[in-house]
């Protein structure tokens, strides 16, 4: 029952944020211990906050990954693309690297993300 309980609740979270449901979304969030949540609910919680814009709140789930997960490659490269967002490159390159070092095969990842962001800014960018 408890995992049925901590499963909805992560739909919900998703879909509030997806809707621009703030006033849910901090609901869900009150009522839940992040402790409790899964590690595939960090993820996918952490990128819908990404999607919504909120990429400090999407962060949190992402530092919460990689405690549990510390040689969890997306953890580090979507925590990568978060601090982009915030403009914190420094924390970004280093989240970069490690998803590089934890699997090759990120590599291309991370040079397409930056390749789209140089492309949107005008050649300009991380």
């Amino acid at each position: 029952l408890e995992f049925r309980r901590v499963l909805f609740r992560s739909h919900l979270l998703v879909v509030a944020l997806a809707e621009g449901r703030d006033d849910i979304a901090s609901e869900v969030e009150g009522q839940m211990d992040p402790v409790r949540w899964k590690r595939d609910d960090l993820r996918v919680i952490g990128q819908a906050y990404g999607r919504a814009l909120r990429p400090k709140d999407g962060l949190r789930y992402f530092d919460r990954l990689r405690q549990l997960e510390p040689h969890n490659a997306d953890a580090h490269f979507y925590s990568g693309v978060l601090s982009i967002e915030m403009a914190q490159y420094a924390p970004a390159a280093a989240h970069f690297a490690e998803a590089v070092r934890l699997d090759s095969t990120r590599r291309d990842d991370v040079r397409r993300y930056l390749s789209g962001i140089r492309a949107r800014s005008g050649g300009e960018g991380p």
